[in-house]
């Protein structure tokens, strides 16, 4: 894997703490969270799709089309598959069954003692998925649309394979008939409120909040009578300061080295010299 795969965690809390900070605005009305979600979007789009969520799936074609994943927004990966000898893989998580629900013949119904009166048996099971592909060529963009939705590092952008695809009304597309597709894509999540989901990261984190700061006095500068004009001027320009020195950090933070890509530069740079090697 050469990317970091981050964690996401809601932007709830955040809300939260930046409202508290600021509580004597939002007590009086000057300003409200409304606008928190659009901008957070906004200041993620600032650092590029590395702060989108990475997903994985196997999309399966009938009759040149499939369809999307739900909170699909950037193809990263799609590769054509092969048909290989079955190779099964246990999943990590597993899920619980009631197997019965039985009365509990030790129980002694004149002694008042903690024992239940039934007993349930619930069964651990792990399942497991079968494949039967392996990954073959790489999908070329068949046209600008398609182009458009694969991510500023897309793999496939380089691909002269005969297959291409296109994204269109929420499916995928090719220019073959049947088969697997290995996509690998940037997501849009949210949580179950429908908070947005960003990095767990300190750097993205902070610099999300000292983005919706500086949006917050932005408006509120927007807004206001003569006499608090200087006040909330000198104000927005603190936060606006703070906002870049954040995202310059932010961005440092998403394109740091994976450790495959750290160990590839090293032998990069101990090889650069072997041309002028006499043989």
């Amino acid at each position: 894997m050469s990317y970091y795969k981050y964690e996401f965690v809601s932007t709830e809390p955040l809300y939260a703490m930046i409202k508290e900070e600021l509580k004597s605005y939002f007590d009086t009305g000057a300003i409200d969270d409304l606008l928190f979600p659009l901008w957070t979007k906004k200041a993620l789009g600032r650092l590029s799709r590395a702060t989108l969520p990475i997903a994985e799936t196997v999309l399966y074609l009938e009759d040149y089309t499939a369809v999307l994943p739900v909170g699909f927004k950037y193809v990263r990966e799609a590769w054509a598959c092969t048909n290989t000898a079955p190779t099964t893989i246990r999943n990590a998580g597993s899920h619980y069954m009631l197997a019965a629900n039985l009365l509990n013949p030790n129980k002694d119904r004149c002694k008042v003692v903690c024992i239940p009166e039934q007993l349930q048996f619930v069964y651990k099971i792990n399942e497991e998925i079968t494949y039967t592909n392996k990954l073959s060529h790489l999908l070329r963009p068949g046209n600008i649309s398609a182009f458009n939705h694969c991510g500023d590092i897309c793999s496939n952008r380089g691909s002269s394979s005969s297959d291409t695809f296109d994204i269109r009304e929420g499916k995928f597309v090719t220019n073959f008939r049947q088969g697997d597709v290995y996509l690998t894509y940037y997501a849009e999540e949210s949580d179950c409120d429908g908070n947005v989901l960003i990095p767990d990261n300190l750097r993205i984190s902070n610099f999300v909040e000292a983005y919706i700061k500086y949006k917050i006095f932005e408006t509120l500068w927007n807004g206001v009578s003569d006499e608090t004009f200087n006040q909330l001027d000198k104000k927005k320009q603190d936060y606006k300061a703070d906002m870049y020195e954040a995202q310059v950090m932010a961005d440092i933070e998403i394109k740091k080295q994976t450790l495959d890509q750290k160990v590839k530069s090293m032998k990069r740079e101990a090889n650069r010299l072997n041309k002028f090697n006499i043989r």
